[in-house]
């Protein structure tokens, strides 16, 4: 076989030349037969591996290959960049993944957090929304019912027991003061039962004892004259704080150590206090539940808007009521705004029976001035009492900051307390092209009573108790611990939903709040219905300019005062009267 003939054939098949083509050059140029070609190819075919080797590679065909390579992996290195982008986009755009924002409030600052918010509101629109229905009960709601239990029965003894002992004080202070003892007084405690159960005395008690003594240690109660027997100390110690509560009532500068009260001569002898320990409000919803009607409806609103960026705020309100009680519907709507000194008021809507002297300025302006609050006999002619808005502004003013304060400590106390807790993590939604953060809140209840006692204390500490004696109730921190508030509480849970909404910068939107109550079974009228009492707040421009003005037209108080006094007659002159009574003469009867 021709080697150079056999490298030829080889080479241009390496090239990629045709086998014909090849074969017919042989033929017409080189002059090789059919057969030497035929022998060529199958020499070639026969011995192509080790040949390999040998054989020449066209550079083209080599290049053209390791660009398709490059021009595929530049491809998937194309792609898998746009994917990362386009879902590096996706998550930026909706504040997922790496990206997402972190609401501005967790359960160690949520309460503190929101008063903050609130204290950098300096101009705002308010709109307060409530709405008590009765509606379709739902499948999971249930009648409240009071379980049997020990506690209660203890209660209602020591109520029953401090009824007792201020009937005792009472008939002693009476006796002293009012009835049959005089000075001077007795020197015993027997002395005094010797006088007040005699029954030949015109203020004769009947008593199965004929003694005055605790009704549960059954001892004498602590009496002492005092003042060289000018008055006495009477020493008795109570079981409930709401008796102790009931005595402070009437006796303001009376000694009180906890329950331990100290009377005197001088003390009241009138207490306002029930022997019935007092119902936990969804019992007593039950047994008013018979006389709702089925088609209960009541709506009212309040809108408002205040600037108090200035020393003066200004603000102004807008209130709207409406019922529907089957057979009776009512409607009543009006307007409150202050503006520089003068406050400005309209009655818009309001029940015929009930409008009276109304009637007649509905939906009129009518300004009022601070030197018509000034002036005497305002109550009595003005159709709307406004005179004490002054004073409750001013009152405000100086107890803000007093209040402000302990707001302050009581949600730090919230917060340390974990006493509202998130039941679930808070929830990006849109609403109304807006992004807020929505928190579902619930009530810590095993840190409940810890909370109270905590802020009670700092009520004392801060001395803002002087002003508001609720804040420090301590037979509230009794009834925490009772079975009762046990079960009152669990049904209040139970039975609520509660949110706030905030922006993204920790601004509070929006606050809702619902609550079922589920009338008896008893109430036969209302067995699938449940009353569903909703609450909301929102708020709008918060921080934004507020301009507040005042009516343009209105009437001022003192023209209405004028018009509603009831003309006076003349006095009539007695002058002449006077005179012939003292210059003339009796007559004699004829």
């Amino acid at each position: 076989m021709d080697k150079d003939l056999l490298l030829y054939v080889k080479n241009q098949l390496d090239i990629g030349t045709d086998r014909a083509v090849i074969a017919r050059t042989l033929q017409e140029q080189g002059g090789w037969s059919e057969d030497d070609i035929a022998a060529v190819f199958a020499e070639l075919q026969a011995s192509a591996p080790p040949l390999v080797k040998e054989s020449y590679v066209s550079p083209h065909t080599s290049n053209s290959k390791t660009m398709s390579k490059l021009l595929v992996a530049l491809t998937i290195i194309f792609l898998i960049i746009a994917l990362l982008l386009g879902g590096a986009g996706y998550l930026y755009l909706n504040q997922l993944g790496p990206f997402a924002e972190r609401a501005p409030y967790d359960e160690s600052n949520l309460a503190s957090g929101l008063l903050a918010s609130f204290a950098n509101i300096k101009t705002a629109k308010y709109n307060v929304a409530g709405k008590l229905e009765m509606t379709d009960r739902d499948q999971d709601a249930r009648p409240f019912v009071l379980p049997p239990s020990t506690d209660i029965e203890k209660l209602q003894q020591q109520y029953t027991n401090d009824s007792n002992r201020l009937n005792d004080v009472s008939t002693m202070l009476n006796h002293v003061n009012y009835y049959s003892i005089s000075s001077p007084l007795p020197k015993t405690i027997s002395e005094f039962e010797s006088v007040v159960f005699d029954p030949a005395s015109p203020f004769y008690r009947y008593d199965v004892d004929q003694r005055f003594i605790d009704p549960e240690s059954r001892t004498p109660y602590q009496y002492t004259l005092s003042e060289d027997g000018q008055s006495f100390t009477l020493i008795v110690t109570f079981e409930t704080h709401a008796a102790v509560k009931a005595v402070r009532t009437s006796n303001p500068q009376t000694a009180i150590n906890d329950k331990t009260v100290t009377f005197t001569k001088e003390s009241a002898s009138w207490f306002n206090f029930s022997p019935t320990p007092p119902k936990p409000y969804f019992e007593t919803f039950n047994e008013m539940a018979d006389f709702l009607p089925p088609e209960l409806i009541f709506e009212a609103s309040l809108a408002a808007a205040t600037d108090f960026s200035g020393e003066n705020p200004n603000w102004t309100t807008a209130l709207d009521m409406a019922g529907d009680f089957g057979d009776l519907t009512y409607k009543i709507g009006g307007d409150l705004e202050r503006h520089e000194e003068n406050y400005y008021l309209r009655v818009r809507h309001i029940p015929g029976p009930f409008a009276g002297a109304l009637s007649q300025y509905k939906n009129t302006w009518i300004r009022v001035t601070p030197s018509f609050l000034e002036s005497q006999n305002t109550n009595q002619t003005l159709p709307i009492n406004v005179s004490g808005l002054p004073e409750a502004e001013e009152t405000y003013k100086e107890n803000r900051a007093k209040i402000a304060s302990y707001l302050k400590r009581v949600l730090e106390i919230a917060d340390e307390q974990k006493i509202i807790l998130l039941e679930k993590p808070p929830q990006l939604v849109k609403q109304n092209d807006e992004r807020l953060y929505r928190y579902d809140l619930t009530v810590n209840k095993a840190n409940f009573l810890t909370f109270v006692q905590q802020t009670t204390a700092e009520a004392e500490k801060s001395n803002i108790s002087s002003d508001f004696p609720f804040l420090n109730d301590t037979g509230l921190l009794e009834y925490l611990q009772t079975d009762e508030f046990d079960a009152v509480f669990d049904y209040f849970i139970n039975n609520l939903t509660f949110s706030v909404f905030v922006t993204t910068d920790g601004t509070v939107k929006e606050i809702g709040y619902t609550f079922r109550m589920v009338p008896p079974d008893s109430a036969e009228a209302l067995q699938k219905k449940q009353l569903l009492l909703s609450l909301q707040l929102t708020l709008d421009d918060v921080n934004e300019p507020l301009s507040i003005s005042a009516p343009d037209t209105f009437r001022d108080a003192t023209e209405i005062m004028a018009e509603l006094q009831p003309p006076q007659e003349p006095a009539l002159d007695t002058s002449t009267e006077e005179i012939s009574s003292t210059t003339t003469p009796p007559q004699e009867d004829l």
